[in-house]
């Protein structure tokens, strides 16, 4: 294998592994090494984009965790106070 596929083979580890960002840098790179008329050029950009999604999902669950957890908190204080 050359380089440029060890890039891709190292994304897509990362990729599995739910490492969004890492993935994504490793994609790009391998991006940057393909020519700007190759075919493979629409399945790279669409893992790109799936490490994007995978991300902004990553961020709502955790948003969502916080969320869920601080009114659990406040709940409690509440109770405290007043119970």
């Amino acid at each position: 294998a050359n380089n440029a596929d060890l890039l891709y083979y190292l994304g897509l580890a990362y990729y599995q592994n739910e490492e969004f960002a890492n993935a994504m840098k490793y994609f790009n790179l391998y991006l940057a090494k393909l020519d700007a008329n190759s075919p493979e050029r629409a399945t790279i950009l669409e893992q790109v984009n799936a490490c994007l999604n995978g991300m902004n999902l990553e961020h709502k669950n955790l948003v969502n965790e916080v969320l869920s957890k601080s009114e659990f908190q406040s709940d409690d204080i509440k109770r405290k106070k007043f119970g």
